[in-house]
This record gives C-alpha cells, structure tokens and sequence, in this order.
C-alpha cells in the first residue's frame, strides 16, 4: 500500500493533475506524458490513476472513462470509450504494475497488456497491443517500451514503439523518440522531444517530428497550455509541413477540472466554432 502511495504521487507529479483527451489533445505529447486517457497504451497505469473519471465533448464525437480502486490491494477496474468500448484490470504484485484489457466488438477485437516498475526516481513500462479484424488475421499489434528517470527538475524519457501491420497494407514500422521535461512552479512543466519514424512495406516512408510545449499554472484556479509540432518529411529531400499550435486553457474547482481546446482558427474564420473540444475530469479518490 505504502509503495502504491509512493510511485502514484510521483507520476502525478510528472504529468499534473489533470486527466482528459482534450488536455492531451492540446499538449500534442501523446504518451510520453501520463495521464488515464493512456492506459489504452500502458494499461498498467490503472493502478497509477486510481478513481478517476473524465469525458470529452468535441465537435463530432466525444470521448468517457473511469478507473475505479476501493481497494488497491485488489487491484482497479476500467471502462473507456474512445474509437471502441474497451474494459480492463489492473494490479500490483511482488512490486511490479499489471494490466490488461479487451474489446470484445463484433468484428473487432482489440487487446491489450502491459507491465510497469518504479524505481525511486525512474520507471519502465513495456505493453503488447494487438488488433483482430473480420479474419483470423491480426490486422496490427504494437510493442511499446518507455523509460522515465527524473533528475532533480527534469524529467527525461525515451520511448520506442514497433508496429506490424497486416490489413489493409502490410508494412513494419519503427518509431524511436526521446522527450526532455522540465518541471516549472506548481505542477507545472515545459517539454520538448524529438521523434523519429521509419515504415517499410506497403507504407515506405520517414519522417522526423519535433515537440514543445508548455502546462502554466498562473494559479490554483486557472491553468493555460500551449503544444506545437512540425513533421519533416524526409522520403525525397527535406519538406516541412505546416507547423501545428495548439492553445488551451483549464480551470479547476475543488476537485473538478475544466479544460478547453481552443481552435485558433476562429482567429481568421468566424463560421469556425472558438472551441474544438471540452473536457471534465473528477479524482473521485480524494472525496
């Protein structure tokens, strides 16, 4: 119980507070940053995020989940909907996090496993992600390895992920990054990461992508974002293409978050919405 306490106030040190898809949607950090919209790549991080709930309004769809602990020594239970409904378990056993999921949708199965350990000031995750389409086939499985290590304010984490694909196109791919975070003020945090990304098959193709951004806290109550990306294309020379900024705010109220994903936009075009997405999140777990 002590241990869980421990390595669960250091990840939400690293990643803050706040837990929806609209604040990851901002930060366009993927998951290099934790939070529980993630454990559809790292499951074991249900036991990291212990009784949380959020949902996501955007302009055509919207995204929920909850991770429900009563007792972590029996481990926590998850539901999330996002492209599928997919339900999963997590637990702690001989110090190691596990965890594991399904989507049992006609049709489609997805699932998905993943073990975790914390050490100190580090942390290594490993999962295995597998896609089942209308044929016996496997249309996709995933391997992600990620290490995390904190020295003093910064928080440095390489990430690897490989990927078979077999439907619809058959290729392999290989992407490689590594991410540079400093921690700023109260649970805040500036980031920048490097990426690179090799597909061959099908799919030939390589680019490179470059990440920053920053999560402010100008207070206890109010909280403003701000993720950018730009991809080089590196197949025939050197082409860049358009540099991604995304601006957000988020307001917290008590326990609550608030967080909206401005559309920039609605700076040039009025017939834009001025927000691309909502989204709410509660940590049930302090009440």
């Amino acid at each position: 119980m002590k241990r869980i306490a421990i390595v669960g106030s250091i990840f939400l040190f690293f990643s803050g507070a706040w837990a929806n898809q609209t604040r990851m949607n901002t930060l366009i950090a993927g998951d290099y940053i934790d939070d529980p919209v993630n454990i559809s790549v790292f499951p074991q991080h249900i036991m990291i995020f212990q009784n949380y709930f959020y949902g996501d309004i955007f302009n055509n769809s919207h995204d929920y989940g909850m991770v429900f602990a009563p007792k972590s020594e029996y481990g926590g239970l998850a539901i999330w909907n996002s492209d599928q409904f997919c339900a999963g378990y997590g637990i702690t056993l001989k110090r190691f996090d596990l965890g594991l999921y399904g989507s049992p949708i006609e049709d489609h199965t997805r699932l998905g496993i993943g073990i975790g350990r914390a050490y100190f000031d580090s942390r290594i995750d490993v999962s295995f992600i597998m896609n089942n389409g209308d044929s016996l086939d496997v249309e996709n499985f995933h391997i992600n390895v990620r290490l995390l290590k904190r020295k003093m304010d910064f928080v440095i984490i390489p990430r690897y992920t490989f990927s078979h694909n077999v439907e619809p196109a058959s290729y392999t791919q290989h992407r490689a990054g590594l991410m540079l975070q400093k921690l700023i003020l109260n649970e805040g945090f500036v980031f920048l990461a490097g990426e690179y990304l090799n597909s061959k098959g099908d799919v030939d193709s390589s680019c490179a992508s470059f990440l920053g951004g920053i999560e402010l806290p100008l207070s206890r109550v109010v909280t403003l974002r701000m993720g950018c990306k730009e991809v080089l294309n590196l197949d025939q020379g050197v082409t860049t293409a358009d540099l991604l900024l995304e601006p957000g705010v988020g307001f917290r109220i008590r326990e609550f978050n608030l967080d909206f994903h401005v559309n920039q936009g609605r700076l040039f075009n009025k017939d834009l919405t001025f927000v691309e997405s909502f989204g709410l999140d509660l940590n049930f777990g302090k009440f």
